[in-house]
C-alpha cells in the first residue's frame, strides 16, 4: 500500500498501512521491522482497530459543520474524547467558540460515529 496524499495521518490510517505491510511481508516471507511491529501493537491497544472508514468520513463531515480545524478533527478521531474535559483539551478556545449545547452535539456525534 502506498501513501498517495501526504498529509497528517490519523491512527486509523497508520494502522491500516501497517496491517497491509504486515500481510505483504508475510506473503513474501520477509521480517517485519521491530519499530513497525511495536507501533502496530500499540495501535491495537487504542480504538482504531474498531473504527470504520465510513463512520470516520461521516464524523469528519459533521465536525466540519462545527468549523473545527483539520488538526482538531484528527485529534478527535485519534483520541475519541468522551467527556467535556477531554474535548476541552483538544479544541482551542472551546468556551469562546461554542455554547454548551454545541459541545454536547460534538460529544454526541463522537459517541455515535466512533
Amino acid at each position: 500500500m502506498n501513501i498517495v496524499n501526504i498529509e497528517a495521518l490519523g491512527n486509523y490510517e497508520v494502522f491500516q498501512v501497517l496491517r497491509c505491510n504486515r500481510k505483504y511481508r508475510k506473503e513474501k516471507g520477509l521480517k517485519t521491522p521491530a519499530l513497525e511491529r511495536e507501533v502496530r501493537e500499540y495501535l491495537k491497544t487504542t480504538n482504531c482497530p474498531e473504527q470504520k472508514r465510513q463512520k470516520i468520513e461521516i464524523l469528519m463531515k459533521k465536525m466540519k459543520e462545527f468549523g473545527l480545524s483539520k488538526q482538531e478533527v484528527l485529534q478527535i478521531i485519534n483520541l475519541v474524547p468522551q467527556t467535556h474535559v477531554e474535548l476541552y483539551l483538544i479544541i482551542a478556545n472551546i468556551e469562546e467558540r461554542f455554547q454548551e449545547g454545541k459541545v454536547l452535539e460534538i460529544l454526541d456525534s463522537i459517541k455515535t460515529y466512533l
